[in-house]
């Protein structure tokens, strides 16, 4: 009550036609990521290791998702029939379903899981609820320490995002699919519904080739 309105410092038909818009000016800090290359020996030894906790982190990287997918993922959404993961709208960054396709190491690994477990939750924690968000971030501390501040956890997505564009036999709108990315272009995503999973299926289990025999254009 200092001064009498119209507010000087309001947006909306007023700051917005004299200063940048803000989300133009905003630092964004990506996460770090393991080069390309890299990342089949990473995966070699993570595969090697006999706990839920790896196992989870290996799905998490064969499936490109984020690690809350992972460590809420429960048996529900597993259909191991026709090799997909429906992650459920509230489960998702983007309040939206999701469907993964399940490559045949994915599926490996699951199996895995179930052997070692009959919970609700696929990768469950001691306490019978899912893996906390930490505990794939705990592992590279405890077995892979040289690689702290090198790579994350998250980063994955962007080794997954980069091997599947060198390929360069895979449509962006596909590839952005598995990464489970909304299409900001409202006019192409009202025609561009189709969720293009045989696609999907492909890129995925080249991804998985790449990771467990180091096969792919990534790999050089």
């Amino acid at each position: 009550r200092y001064r009498e309105p119209p507010n000087p410092a309001v947006w909306k038909g007023n700051l917005e036609y004299l200063l940048p818009a803000p989300e133009t000016q905003k630092k964004v800090k990506h996460m770090g990521a393991l080069p390309q290359n890299k990342a089949p020996d990473f995966y070699s030894h993570l595969s090697a290791m006999e706990t839920t906790s790896a196992l989870g982190f290996c799905f998490l990287i064969l499936t490109a998702a984020r690690t809350s997918e992972v460590t809420g993922a429960q048996w529900t959404e597993i259909d191991l029939k026709n090799r997909l993961w429906t992650i459920p709208a509230e489960r998702m960054k983007m309040e939206r379903q999701h469907q993964v396709t399940l490559s045949s190491e994915a599926v490996r690994v699951l199996n895995r899981a179930k052997e070692c477990n009959d919970s609700l939750y696929v990768f469950p924690s001691y306490t019978g609820r899912g893996l906390s968000g930490g505990a794939f971030l705990s592992i590279m501390r405890k077995r892979f320490p040289h690689l702290l501040g090198i790579a994350t956890p998250h980063g994955f997505r962007s080794v997954f995002r980069d091997f599947a564009e060198e390929q360069n036999r895979f449509g962006q709108h596909a590839i952005e699919l598995c990464l489970a990315h909304v299409n900001k272009n409202k006019v192409e995503s009202s025609y561009l519904r189709t969720l293009m999973i045989e696609q999907r299926r492909v890129i995925m289990q080249e991804w998985a080739d790449f990771l467990v025999e180091g096969k792919g254009k990534g790999n050089g």
